[in-house]
């Protein structure tokens, strides 16, 4: 068992992990997916309850694992022009660029129990991602060409009850954050196009806690806290083309607080209903901006997202076992975006969404069971109206952004004893 969970653990430590659109992933599992995320700090039903909130572990009584592989299937257009001071000879500088891409993120969440009143989780998730591509030969490539934003979060959890109905969990976060930034540099013409690469990384650490209050045995109300990592990345920036140089490139990194606040009710044995409210508090993550990057002539810095606002998520799903095996999700959820007309970029393209989500869980026998989950991401179109200095060249990227967003989920769960 040792041996089988060691190597799980590394295969999806070593995985690279993507997703495009929001910085955000909200989905930890192919069940989340199919309900949103509804309920996720008062289900504890499985071992889902590891990341989402650690005091629902005391309502596992057996050791339970959950392997999810979650995709997303993006369609990012950026509509509109990039005008350059001063201006670049051979520039077409309008267009239509398209950045969405179909990507895979793995996940692994497991609960214990160890006694009647102690429990223990542990998670490798991803909840931060952001992966763009406009290619090198768009006209948005003086802006970006590429971004991807990914972490690994591995986090230990302990969870106890002092007493019926109360329980209480805290748990660590050790967390890897990863970015690739490349754009294109030039002179005044485009035969001097060169490439710009950076790639930075970091590890941070941080906590999580929660709290979970069993009303009855069909109602239950928890809340949970993520708190916020700070990093401080380093890497390699690289100018190829005419001429090739390096430096070392820095930013400071702040991922932002979350909170969560979920109501869970069972009207009967096959219906249930659940309902989520989460905060995340982008504005402390503050302006991201890489220090010391490569280019033509001198090192650089960059300001590639300006200050967020703080957004709301609502979600409303419901459960339904329609058979003995069977069981049916599905939800509606609104999702406000961090960013607004007058900071937003392309270097993370979003705005405000709603979504619609379905699931369906198979139990294959009292070992396994299988869910499938998928939700649409109908995401408003959104304005960009941004300017940005690379040295000696400021560059203003104006027009509309289009933006919707597909995932999948399948997920093994697997209750060991």
């Amino acid at each position: 068992m040792r041996k089988t969970i060691a190597f799980i653990t590394g295969c999806l430590i070593l995985s690279g992990y993507a997703f495009a659109g929001s910085f955000q992933l909200w989905q930890q599992s192919a069940s989340q997916i199919g309900d949103d995320g509804a309920g996720t700090a008062a289900s504890a039903n499985d071992a889902t309850t590891a990341y989402y909130n650690p005091a629902g572990l005391t309502r596992i009584k057996h050791q339970d694992m959950a392997i999810s592989l979650l995709g997303a299937i993006t369609n990012i257009k950026f509509k509109g022009q990039l005008n350059t001071s001063p201006a670049i000879t051979g520039f077409n500088n309008s267009g239509t660029a398209q950045g969405g891409e179909s990507n895979f993120i793995p996940t692994l969440l497991y609960a214990a129990p160890l006694s009647d009143q102690w429990a223990f989780g542990f998670s490798i998730a991803s909840p931060f991602n952001n992966y763009t591509n406009y290619s090198q030969n768009n006209f948005t490539r003086y802006t970006l060409t590429e971004n991807t934003i990914k972490t690994t979060d591995i986090s230990p959890s302990f969870a106890y009850r002092p007493f019926n109905p109360i329980s209480i969990g805290i748990g660590a976060d050790v967390e890897r954050f990863q970015m690739e930034y490349n754009r294109v540099d030039t002179t005044t013409s485009t035969v001097n196009d060169s490439l710009v690469t950076n790639k930075l990384d970091d590890w941070a650490y941080g906590w999580n806690a929660g709290m979970l209050w069993e009303i009855s045995n069909n109602t239950r109300i928890g809340a949970s806290y993520h708190a916020k990592i700070t990093y401080h990345i380093v890497g390699n920036s690289r100018f190829s083309g005419t001429g090739t140089n390096s430096t070392r490139a820095t930013s400071d990194v702040y991922l932002p607080p979350l909170t969560i606040f979920s109501v869970y009710h069972d009207f009967n044995t096959h219906f249930t209903m659940m309902s989520t409210i989460s905060y995340t508090q982008w504005a402390k993550l503050g302006a991201l901006t890489l220090n010391n990057v490569a280019g033509i002539s001198s090192p650089t810095t960059i300001t590639l997202q300006d200050e967020m606002q703080n957004a709301w998520r609502f979600v409303l799903g419901a459960h339904y076992q329609f058979a003995q095996h069977f069981k049916l999700r599905g939800a509606i959820g609104y999702d406000q975006s961090p960013t607004n007309d007058k900071t937003r970029d392309i270097f993370i393209p979003d705005a405000n969404q709603y979504i619609l989500a379905l699931g369906l869980g198979y139990e294959i026998n009292q070992t396994f069971s299988l869910d499938l989950g998928y939700s649409h991401a109908f995401t408003q179109h959104a304005s960009v109206n941004h300017t940005q200095t690379y040295g000696a060249t400021t560059i203003t990227d104006t027009g509309n952004l289009q933006q919707n967003t597909d995932m999948i989920g399948l997920q093994l769960n697997w209750l060991m004893t």
